[in-house]
């Protein structure tokens, strides 16, 4: 997401659109989210869409104030 429409509320429809795309276009089932450990709102919108967290690793800098990456699945 452009990082101007961060925080207006758009989280959920932006999410919701890209899996969409990856299960009509890309006919993806599983599907995954790799955000920095610091972008607290994206890992709560991933969240709040069943997505949780599967493992954890170590960046090689820091992204988002944070050098930690998770990894959410749905689980599929």
């Amino acid at each position: 997401m452009r990082p101007s429409l961060t925080g207006l509320g758009h989280g959920r429809a932006f999410v919701e659109t890209a899996i969409q795309y990856a299960r009509e276009t890309l006919h993806a089932d599983t599907l995954r989210a790799t955000i920095a450990a610091g972008n607290h709102r994206a890992i709560r919108v991933w969240s709040g869409l069943g997505f949780r967290e599967t493992q954890q690793f170590q960046a090689p800098r820091t992204i988002v104030g944070s050098d930690t990456i998770v990894v959410l699945g749905n689980g599929r």
